[in-house]
């Protein structure tokens, strides 16, 4: 699983990783099975042989144990290999596909990954996040139950698929990359607006002009954890059925739990076990959504905060860029209440931004407090003169 880190307020953090960046080459097999190895418990044995979907508590070196799920099974991948007609029409398209097929034939872990397990630190981070966004109350109530339930229980954590719905800048995409960081997990973030098909989830075959592995396949195999959180971004702009299908239509197989158990990626023709996926979509209105998939999730309402939640979601922004600054600013400080007002008829979009500069004025002026002329400043560059300011935020 990745490293977690503690978050204090809502940031994106883009995964921009491909898969098997660590298998140029097919010399590097062994550097990878060893690389893998130390990442997924320092060279603890894998469990013993279990259908795909099937799930374990299993012990690490340092004596502790960890639920595991087997998302894949490596022996169809070395069948495939080392068939006789591997090598055939359209090959020169699946070369990514090689080197997944390899890579899950040569894993040390048999195809076994960490699910989420909560911790004291992880609810407490949560909880930290929860206070710099009270607009998200309901979002973080179920979120910190499910941690909660998962660390007394001693049992991986468990989330339903949840749909945020909300006006544009209210921060959903932000939130969701925010709780993926305080749960230790990854992101695979599915952009609908720039997405046209079932391929993009599903993956698509050779036999199509570009064959490219779906974004479940990619959310599983890139990373080392079986609970990797995948993000649809603007469900409800999803284009309308083409030859390639609807882009939303593999989402009434993987957002059910028994059918999510053994999906196959269309690009690579192998079962993957994605039942213990995070899914997380955010929308606008949900008059777009087909009713199955809106039936299969749990649509909660993000509203634009209030003038109170925005002051405490301005003044973690400011906390948050001033802490990039190492120790030329207190670790707590009180910010103005004139520069507060500044910020609060700027749209949070454009806030982010602004605030970033506003706090890299002041450090440049060799202050150790961000003022309303550093924000009108900064204001100026971002959005220009000519911007009404009766266009802003609260």
């Amino acid at each position: 699983m990745a490293e977690r880190k503690s978050l204090a307020t809502f940031r994106a953090n883009n995964d921009e990783r491909t898969p098997f960046d660590d298998d140029e080459n097919p010399e590097n097999i062994n550097v990878y099975a060893e690389k893998s190895a130390q990442k997924q418990g320092g060279g603890v044995k894998p469990p013993p042989d279990r259908p795909i979907g099937a799930e374990l508590l299993h012990p690490e070196a340092n004596g502790n144990r960890r639920w595991l799920k087997r998302i894949y099974d490596p022996a169809p991948a070395a069948a495939e290999l080392a068939s006789d007609d591997f090598e055939g029409p359209g090959q020169d398209k699946l070369v990514a596909r090689t080197k997944a097929l390899r890579q899950m034939a040569d894993d040390p872990m048999l195809g076994w990954r960490p699910m989420i397990m909560a911790t004291d630190a992880m609810i407490g981070d949560l909880d930290a996040l929860a206070a710099t966004a009270p607009n998200f109350r309901r979002l973080f109530d179920i979120v910190l139950a499910a941690a909660r339930a998962s660390r007394h229980a001693a049992m991986p954590l468990r989330l339903p698929p949840i749909l945020l719905v909300g006006p544009p800048g209210a921060g959903k995409t932000r939130a969701a990359y925010a709780i993926a960081g305080a749960l230790g997990t990854s992101v695979e973030k599915v952009p609908v607006t720039l997405q046209t098909g079932a391929g993009v989830l599903s993956g698509l075959d050779w036999t199509w002009r570009t064959p490219s592995m779906g974004a479940v396949a990619k959310a599983l195999l890139a990373t080392k954890t079986a609970s990797p959180i995948v993000i649809i971004d603007e469900i409800d702009k999803s284009c309308p059925r083409s030859e390639y299908g609807q882009l939303l239509d593999p989402l009434h197989d993987l957002l059910e739990v028994d059918t999510a158990r053994e999906f196959e990626d269309e690009y690579l023709k192998m079962p993957l076990a994605s039942d213990a996926l995070l899914w997380l979509a955010t929308a606008n209105d949900i008059d777009a959504i087909p009713a199955p998939i809106l039936d299969r999730m749990l649509v909660i309402q993000i509203d634009q905060p209030n003038r109170h939640e925005m002051g405490v979601i301005l003044e973690a922004m400011i906390q948050a860029a001033m802490k990039r600054w190492g120790d030329w600013f207190p670790a707590k400080i009180d910010v103005d209440a004139a520069t507060l007002a500044a910020l609060r008829v700027i749209h949070p979009r454009a806030a982010r931004r602004i605030i970033d500069l506003a706090v890299g004025f002041a450090v440049a002026a060799g202050r150790r407090a961000v003022l309303p002329e550093d924000v009108e400043r900064a204001r100026v560059i971002t959005i220009g003169l000519t911007t009404k300011r009766k266009i802003g935020f609260l």
